[in-house]
């Protein structure tokens, strides 16, 4: 599974190399067939692929459009053929999965993301209005953690790349280890309440 991250500094202000820096090498391990980036002032987004189809050695990601919008994907499509006759396109035009869906978003904004059939998890950026996506497929199987602070927001795949790199305060959350050690702890909980 690849991996993805961000932050956004809603004042604008630089997003610090170093921080982001230890987002990525946080990321590697479980990225390590290639890498890319996208930032803007205050903002910056990254994808680690792991590749495991032939499809996903053709990615370039985050995938860009004309219409300003940038995004990381992490998953598998499985109605790729449906979607592509509905955007009236082949594969030739969008041969990878996160082509794809940069395309169904392109055309029917968050209307798409019920349409997409599969295991996923998708961070979708649009520059032009300053718009902040973060989805997953209805089962959630594959992970995407958040921390909305009141001067920035992360995300990850990786809850570890939060905890340790966001300069955030984390504090336990007692209800998710009471599920934990008795059940199984509530899906929408973390360790940490925030």
């Amino acid at each position: 599974m690849s991996q993805q991250a961000g932050i956004w500094h809603y004042d604008q202000r630089s997003v610090s190399p170093e921080q982001f820096a230890a987002f990525d090498r946080q990321l590697t391990v479980q990225g390590p067939d290639s890498r890319g980036e996208y930032a803007e002032p205050g903002f910056a987004m990254l994808h680690r692929a792991f590749y495991i189809t032939r499809e996903d050695t053709l990615e370039m990601q985050p995938v860009r459009t004309l219409h300003r919008t940038v995004l990381t994907w992490d998953g598998r499509l499985d109605n790729r053929d449906e979607l592509l006759a509905a955007l009236g396109r082949t594969a030739l035009d969008l041969p990878t999965d996160a082509e794809i869906v940069s395309a169904a978003l392109a055309a029917w904004d968050v209307q798409a993301l019920p349409r997409l059939i599969g295991d996923w998890a998708l961070a979708w950026w649009n520059a032009r209005f300053r718009r902040l996506i973060l989805a997953r497929d209805y089962i959630g199987v594959r992970k995407l953690y958040y921390l909305a602070g009141r001067e920035s927001f992360y995300w990850s795949t990786d809850l570890a790349a939060l905890v340790l790199h966001s300069g955030q305060p984390y504090t336990l959350c007692d209800t998710y280890f009471a599920g934990y050690f008795t059940t199984y702890p509530e899906p929408q909980l973390t360790p940490y309440q925030e």
